[in-house]
């Protein structure tokens, strides 16, 4: 809980909401994940998990890795 509310400071600071932190958090301890595992584990609807993860990914905090059978994403 306490890595949550560090990060949400944070991002906060970055302008960026606290549900892209949850995202976030979620990700770097599940390790590579898809937008729907990580969708499942926040409670928030996939579709803006995706945006979240974009959000992520334009301050450089997130890659991707697109294959077969779908998109796995990294916390940096």
């Amino acid at each position: 809980m306490k890595e949550l509310q560090l990060v949400t400071a944070y991002f906060k600071k970055l302008g960026l909401e606290p549900d892209i932190a949850r995202v976030y958090v979620e990700l770097s301890r599940l390790g590579q994940s898809s937008a729907l595992q990580l969708a499942k584990v926040t409670a928030i609807p996939r579709t803006q998990v995706y945006r979240h993860l974009e959000t992520l990914a334009e301050h450089g905090l997130v890659s991707s890795e697109q294959l077969s059978y779908g998109t796995l994403y990294r916390a940096l």
